[in-house]
């Protein structure tokens, strides 16, 4: 993907296959430099694996403090693990968020590891290591 100044996003619907990942992109949305505002009803579909999405010219494809907090706030309320795409400047990186346990306070614990996944034209497929 090329980015183009602003802020896309896509969500990535599929299947989880033991640590096999299998989806295509759709509904492509556009934003500001730092977000975009979605139907967010879409995701509330059962076969919503994750989110895929730009970061600003000079950003990394680690996710944000943003990125983080969203992440979280799926993983908890979906109760499953979550897919976070990035593109940035050429290159891209998946990651995946999960819940792992909870601490002595009470909290979630919400890990979050890199993926080996390939993304052509609007098909993504992605191994969890």
């Amino acid at each position: 993907m090329k980015y183009t100044g602003i802020e896309e996003c896509w969500f990535i619907y599929g299947i989880r296959i033991k640590q096999y990942y299998f989806g295509f992109l759709r509904y492509h949305s556009k934003g500001g430099p730092a977000s975009v505002e979605f139907d967010w009803l879409k995701a509330l579909n059962r076969f919503l694996l994750g989110w895929y999405h730009s970061h600003p010219k000079g950003a990394t494809t680690y996710p944000s403090d943003r990125d983080y907090r969203t992440m979280r706030s799926w993983v908890l309320g979906k109760g499953k693990s979550m897919l976070c795409g990035i593109f940035c400047e050429g290159q891209q990186q998946c990651h995946l968020f999960k819940k792992t346990g909870v601490d002595k306070q009470k909290n979630s614990i919400i890990e979050r590891s890199l993926m080996v996944s390939k993304i052509k034209g609007p098909f993504f497929f992605g191994v969890n290591r």
